[in-house]
């Protein structure tokens, strides 16, 4: 009795036990949704790499696939050849996750400007730099043996480009091609984390005002290319600003999920994204959607896709996740920024070795063992290289958020330490 807090009610052990069930119920979905999210990234950086698979075997085998019966060319051509539905996929979870480790760490009062650039750049730049070296590698092994995809930017302006993380502003290095939108990402961080600042941690006015910058921003400038400035950097800067929609679409998504959920059309939309998805593929194969359309109508397909997941969360039972399901996530989590990074430069080489022994003679044959590389060599890389990066990510960011004792209380406890030894009787 004596544990007991005089003047208040006590929960019952039944209200314990349903607190405690709630709770386990809570992280138990956080955990799924982690998972599914996860599941996501891999699977669109695998879609990513087939499509630029199809592109290295219509560069080595372009007549047999010319030879194909026209719709199914026109289909590897428009849908299979085409990865940028599935950037926009990442574009509206990046924003989405971003969001969502803002808001706790605000939340929490722990949220710092040098805190939250360094976890975007410790997550971007190491394995950007090495994927970066060795394209620059490949492309001088592949120079007298290369194939005709992708041939430009082979310079050192370029390179420094890269280097600089500027290349969708300019232009990519060779085979290192699905770098353009790490540009992106980077200026959407540095962006919302201008907004952040400018805001006075609002996050909801941050995002906001993010979505109408790149709302108003990409619509002015692709208005001024149409009528009377059809100069290429506006179109490149429009651009960036219109894929930005996507990002803060996933930024709003975490916000008012909650929200939005309580709407019935959304609940209802949110069930059939996978189809509407394919309605917009197929839009886009018998060439009713405009190409402006292309970028933002699957970022509200993905946007769908996680209230869709926010939903299924939500309504769960207590049913636990399988380990199995988890540690898969987890792999084509791990496995999504390494096979996004690495297979350019690993297609380029194999598409060299091909065109050098002049094998496989059939397209199909090419295209299995060139997608195998590249989803094999990403699961690889993913437990070999990405997951002790991010181990040493996490450490250091632990690091950082540990408060250090200052230095002079540091030397007045060693100096009382030492005077402690000296009148301690010994022994």
């Amino acid at each position: 009795m004596s544990d007991l807090i005089v003047g208040q009610p006590q929960p019952s052990s039944h209200s314990t036990d349903s607190a405690m069930t709630q709770e386990k119920r809570e992280k138990q979905g956080e955990g799924l949704l982690e998972s599914k999210i996860d599941v996501c990234r891999g699977l669109f950086a695998f879609i990513v790499a087939n499509a630029h698979v199809f592109m290295v075997c219509r560069s080595l085998h372009g007549d047999q696939l010319q030879a194909l019966p026209q719709v199914v060319d026109r289909f590897i051509y428009l849908i299979l050849e085409n990865g940028i539905y599935w950037v926009m996929g990442f574009f509206v979870i990046s924003g989405y996750c971003i969001q969502l480790s803002v808001s706790r760490q605000t939340a929490a009062k722990n949220f710092t400007q040098k805190s939250y650039l360094l976890a975007r750049v410790t997550r971007v730049f190491p394995l950007y730099y090495v994927a970066l070296l060795f394209t620059a590698l490949i492309e001088a092994l592949v120079s007298t043996s290369r194939p005709t995809i992708w041939p430009n930017g082979l310079n050192a302006q370029v390179l420094l480009y890269q280097v600089l993380a500027i290349q969708n502003l300019t232009q990519t290095y060779g085979c290192f091609t699905s770098s353009w939108s790490i540009t992106n990402e980077l200026f959407y961080y540095f962006l919302y984390a201008f907004l952040i600042l400018l805001t006075g941690q609002n996050l909801r006015w941050s995002t906001w005002l993010g979505m109408a910058l790149c709302i108003g921003g990409s619509a002015i400038l692709q208005l001024l290319y149409v009528t009377v400035f059809r100069v290429p950097a506006i179109l490149t800067v429009g651009l960036l600003l219109g894929l930005g929609i996507n990002w803060f679409l996933g930024a709003g998504v975490a916000l008012y999920s909650t929200t939005l959920l309580q709407w019935g059309v959304v609940r209802l939309c949110s069930r059939f994204w996978l189809p509407l998805l394919g309605c917009i593929l197929a839009s886009r194969f018998f060439g009713v959607l405009p190409n402006q359309l292309m970028f933002l109508t699957p970022g509200l397909v993905f946007a769908l896709m996680l209230l869709s997941f926010l939903r299924e969360d939500s309504t769960q039972t207590s049913k636990p996740v399988s380990k199995s399901w988890l540690r898969l996530a987890k792999i084509l989590g791990l496995a999504s920024y390494p096979t996004y990074l690495f297979h350019g430069p690993i297609l380029m080489l194999l598409a060299s070795l091909m065109l050098r022994f002049q094998w496989p003679r059939d397209w199909r044959l090419s295209w299995a063992i060139l997608l195998f590389a590249a989803v094999g060599s990403g699961l690889l890389l993913g437990l070999l290289v990405e997951s002790p990066l991010m181990a040493w990510r996490a450490a250091f960011l632990r690091r950082l958020k540990t408060p250090r004792a200052p230095a002079s209380k540091k030397r007045g406890l060693a100096i009382l330490s030492r005077s402690r030894r000296l009148v301690e009787p010994t022994s």
